[in-house]
């Protein structure tokens, strides 16, 4: 009874049943090509391109993307500093058109400081709004009703 093994053929000589060398072989062939897809997965598209051939296509649209978005970016900050521009050249034109002995200084200080001046520049104002159809370029023009 010593040689119950060779009996029943469970032994391919390392000790394993028969059938566990070709379920190891799959086992090992599985991994390798689990290992394959993997390393694939992790390479960049210049290792893609080299490995396969393949054109890497996704590489181009994410480039085409970015110009896309650097291109808009441009735009919309040009127009935004177009806007800004536009704002403060005109908030110049107003100081000099309605505030009284208004002069463009570093310091920007225009203060008025008792009521007689608050009056005054009142009135400058309101002497200037129907004036401003005569001296604008039509850009800012007041419409005054004359029947009040």
């Amino acid at each position: 009874m010593e040689d119950t093994g060779e009996l029943y053929g469970s032994s391919a000589g390392n000790g394993y049943p028969f059938w566990a060398n070709s379920h190891q072989h799959l086992d090992f062939e599985a991994v390798e090509c689990f290992r394959r897809k993997l390393k694939y997965f992790f390479m960049n598209p210049c290792e893609k391109y080299k490995a396969r051939g393949r054109k890497p296509w996704k590489l181009f649209l994410q480039i085409i993307k970015i110009a896309i978005i650097t291109i808009q970016l441009v735009s919309f900050g040009l127009s935004n500093q177009m806007v800004v521009t536009f704002k403060e050249e005109n908030l110049i034109t107003f100081k000099h058109l309605f505030l009284k002995d208004y002069t463009d200084s570093h310091a920007d200080t225009y203060a008025v400081y008792t009521q007689a001046e608050v009056y005054g520049h009142i009135d400058y104002v309101v002497d200037q709004l129907p004036d401003c159809y005569d001296f604008s370029i039509k850009v800012f023009q007041c419409t005054v009703k004359k029947n009040l």
